[in-house]
């Protein structure tokens, strides 16, 4: 049908070019004839004048000048050509002209004709025969798929609606990545439960399309269920220096297959897994090399904050790379990903720096008391501010608990954590 219609518009094309052809042609011809015949009336005119003329000159000598002025009105005026306009001398010199005119039309209207065939050929999807009209619920014919291999998914495998176990997995075709791996704490009707680990099975059942783990930061409830599902899914685990170093030291007591690999990421480096590339953001949170991800595929970028404050003063590192954040949002964001604790209450959160003040205040009212403080194992950052305002009031620090010596003792190591010499001791020497 299509194939008609451009057969039927060709041939109405070369029929009006035709006529056109013709009516240039015989309008020339016209005005060539018309030229013709006031040139050849001119000439008649002055012959016979002159011969009226020529009898009279004998009688009227004394007036030649008047006789030449009426000869000379006698003759027909000139028409006025219009200025620019094409004056031929004879019929044959107007048909060339016309000739002429039609072989230039022909040129230009096969020059448009070769540039509309490059263009075709250059992109032969730009132009159609024929408008495609899509029905409701009906894709148009041989129109591509905007998205290949399928759209993106998003699958939270857990810190949905509750408190920790923070995991949720990116799949886009063939690749899968994790973000975060966390436990959280038995519910008081969980008799005899320790910890609760999220399951893991979709990632079990395709596990081959599994490229990675990417952790946000070092809190449990993001990292504390690492240790039982890496021996499920042995894939490589990439996080920057500090939450990595707190990794490696909870499964040093577990049988993790070599596969599981940790890779340290500092922050503006970009990790290319499968079909995803993911960018680390430096953000603030309660410990420090927290990171933010920008996640990219064919579908799009999504951010994915993990926990976060915007903190302009905090105890470690910069502060939040907010600039990178506003490239990414002029650049187009598919979506955000936004978790932070007491994000729906109003106001703002005060900086981890007013946390030191409130200690320093505890410390100078209990010069001659025992303080015990309480807190997260992984919130290096106010573990510091604990040494700090122990060592301005001339205290020492006994630090108790497993999981607080092991991380003290990595974030102290890598340079997290600066504790003077002689401020720790043991807690036998209390």
């Amino acid at each position: 049908m299509a194939g008609k219609k451009e057969a039927d518009s060709t041939k109405r094309a070369a029929r009006n070019t035709k006529e056109k052809r013709t009516g240039v042609k015989a309008a020339v011809k016209k005005v060539a004839g018309a030229l013709t015949e006031k040139k050849t009336g001119a000439s008649a005119a002055a012959k016979t004048s002159a011969g009226k003329t020529a009898g009279r000159k004998a009688a009227a000598a004394a007036k030649t000048g008047k006789t030449a002025a009426k000869a000379s009105s006698a003759e027909p005026k000139a028409r006025k050509i219009p200025k620019g306009a094409q004056v031929f001398e004879n019929e044959e010199q107007a048909l060339e002209y016309a000739a002429a005119v039609a072989l230039e039309l022909d040129r230009i209207k096969e020059g448009r004709k070769e540039k509309k065939e490059r263009a075709r050929a250059a992109a032969p999807e730009a132009e159609t025969a024929e408008k495609p009209v899509r029905r409701r619920g009906e894709r148009l014919p041989g129109r591509k798929k905007k998205d290949p291999a399928g759209p993106l998914k998003v699958i939270p495998l857990g810190g949905l609606e509750q408190i920790g176990m923070n995991i949720t997995a990116f799949e886009y075709g063939d690749s899968i990545i994790v973000v975060d791996c966390g436990l959280s704490f038995p519910d008081d009707d969980m008799l005899g439960i320790d910890l609760v680990i999220p399951d893991v099975t979709y990632l079990k059942e395709n596990l081959d399309k599994v490229k990675g783990f990417v952790i946000t930061h070092g809190h449990e409830d993001h990292i504390g269920a690492l240790p039982y599902v890496l021996r499920d899914i042995p894939v490589p685990v990439y996080a920057t220096r500090l939450t990595v170093g707190i990794i490696d030291n909870k499964l040093r007591e577990f049988d993790v297959p070599p596969a599981a690999e940790r890779h340290v990421v500092s922050y503006g480096e970009t990790v290319e897994l499968g079909d995803f590339s993911v960018e680390f953001i430096n953000i603030n949170h309660s410990i420090a090399d927290a990171a933010a991800l920008a996640i990219t595929c064919p579908a799009g970028t999504c951010i994915h904050t993990g926990d976060f404050k915007i903190d302009y003063t905090p105890i470690f590192g910069e502060p939040a790379d907010l600039q990178r954040f506003g490239e990414l949002g002029r650049q187009g964001v598919l979506a955000m990903f936004c978790d932070s604790t007491n994000i729906l209450r109003e106001g703002y959160t005060m900086s981890e720096r007013s946390v030191g003040a409130t200690f320093d205040r505890i410390f100078s009212e209990n010069a001659g008391s025992r303080i015990i403080v309480a807190t997260f194992a992984s919130n290096v950052d106010r573990v510091q501010q604990i040494v700090n305002s122990a060592c301005k009031y001339g205290r020492k620090v006994v630090v108790d608990g497993r999981s607080m010596v092991n991380i003290v003792s990595v974030a102290a190591e890598l340079g997290y954590l600066s504790i003077p010499d002689g401020t720790l001791i043991d807690i036998e020497d209390l």
